[in-house]
């Protein structure tokens, strides 16, 4: 694939979930390293509440439906497509919650210790 490049025109429901886990593990790294990062983490999370949540039924689109064309989007809100179905074979809620939860752990720790220092402490990562 050298010299070709790459554009991902759809923003994907499991790599924006990823990619808020990822913020909030450096968001709750001690000092500046992690102050950092509050600000992205906000907006990405205010990002997937307006872009990838299904407003009226809750759950994740499997992608943000604006990066579909007006004809997926139509499709996708009539019901006869699987571009906006929330869930199937390959996407189910387990993944949504698995990676919400362990989010919610990370700031919690974090919160923990800035108002008990060494009550924060990060135990091993456990796998999401």
């Amino acid at each position: 694939i050298e010299g070709m490049g790459l554009i991902g025109r759809h923003r994907v429901w499991w790599v924006q979930l990823a990619a808020m886990h990822a913020l909030a593990i450096l968001a709750s790294c001690p000092g500046d390293s992690g102050e950092r990062y509050h600000a992205p983490l906000r907006s990405h999370w205010r990002f997937m509440k307006e872009r990838l949540i299904d407003p009226v039924y809750g759950g994740f689109y499997p992608v943000v439906p604006q990066d579909l064309g007006r004809r997926g989007r139509l499709r996708g809100w009539l019901g006869s497509s699987r571009d906006l179905s929330k869930g199937n074979i390959w996407k189910d809620a387990s993944h949504e919650a698995d990676t919400l939860l362990a989010t919610l752990r990370m700031l919690s720790l974090e919160r923990r210790a800035l108002h008990d220092p060494g009550q924060g402490e990060l135990e091993p990562a456990q796998p999401y």
